[in-house]
């Protein structure tokens, strides 16, 4: 037997205006069918059927085995993932495994950036202002707040930043999460705090995330040189001294900067047996030892 049909009229909300369109209304499908150029059906289901609908669906994704939940989360981008935290307890404890984020970064190749526009907001050159750009490269609308506008950057790995404050802690901040971890800045970085004598990197065999301190000498006849480099592991809490083979100078470091590459290192030092007067040096973050 063909449903029955009777015109409704209904009220449809616009930005400019509010519009009165012609509808059907199929009784036997309990759906509205808009009468104009583009067919759109609305559902009039009640919210208790939309409520058991969505428990059903639950109980069935719960239902799944975890291992292929996560080759599924491993083909999402970190923004998706970020959504996906908050849909059940289950989810949230696969996204948040340590195990899971580093299968997840050797998966997804990176493409999220982070830049800072030349012109900010206050004014002047503000970490704070930077824009985050996601996988579709359009700028992202998610505000960082764990980046304060005092910050500077110290270096950047696997999507975790490095942050120098004006306080007694450095910031490892996750811009996905939101999350950041406060470490303790080393007692010997009082004479000149200066943010780019901290470096951060990893070490792809221990699987490790460190902190590294260029600390400068307080003797007035070493000044500007280091003779001992401070390491940070996150997990241990500690800071450890590692002495250098001879005074190094600090402006090197200050200047040229440094770059770390598969777990070293590397940074320019003064040579005056060379032609070029530099040298490479370079600091292996595992074994902690220099080359």
């Amino acid at each position: 037997m063909a449903a029955r049909e009777e015109t409704v009229g209904r009220w449809v909300g616009r930005r400019r205006g509010v519009f009165l369109l012609l509808c059907k209304k199929d009784l036997r499908l309990n759906n509205f069918f808009f009468t104009n150029t583009s067919w759109i059906v609305v559902s009039m289901a009640s919210k208790r059927s939309t409520r058991r609908r969505a428990k059903k669906e639950e109980c069935i994704m719960n239902s799944l085995p975890r291992e292929l939940i996560e080759q599924v989360f491993l083909r999402l981008p970190a923004s998706c993932l970020l959504r996906c935290i908050g849909v059940c307890k289950m989810w949230r404890i696969i996204i948040r495994d340590s195990q899971f984020a580093m299968a997840h970064l050797k998966h997804v190749p990176p493409c999220t950036l982070l830049f800072s526009p030349k012109e900010s907001r206050s004014g002047r050159l503000c970490l704070s202002d930077a824009v985050i750009f996601d996988e579709a490269w359009s700028p992202s609308t998610w505000a960082a707040p764990v980046i304060g506008p005092d910050d500077l950057l110290c270096g950047t790995c696997n999507g975790l930043l490095c942050l120098h404050t004006p306080t007694s802690t450095l910031k490892i901040a996750n811009l996905a999460t939101g999350e950041c971890l406060h470490l303790k800045k080393p007692t010997k970085s009082s004479k000149d705090d200066h943010f780019s004598f901290y470096r951060f990197g990893f070490h792809p065999v221990t699987q490790e995330y460190k902190v590294i301190h260029f600390c400068q000498e307080t003797s007035p006849l070493t000044e500007g040189r280091f003779n001992v480099i401070q390491v940070y592991t996150l997990g241990d809490e500690k800071w450890k001294d590692i002495v250098t083979l001879e005074a190094l100078s600090l402006n090197c470091v200050k200047n040229s900067g440094v770059v770390i590459v598969d777990g070293t290192m590397y940074w320019l030092i003064e040579d005056g047996g060379s032609n070029w007067k530099h040298a490479v040096m370079s600091f292996d973050l595992g074994e902690g030892s220099f080359a």
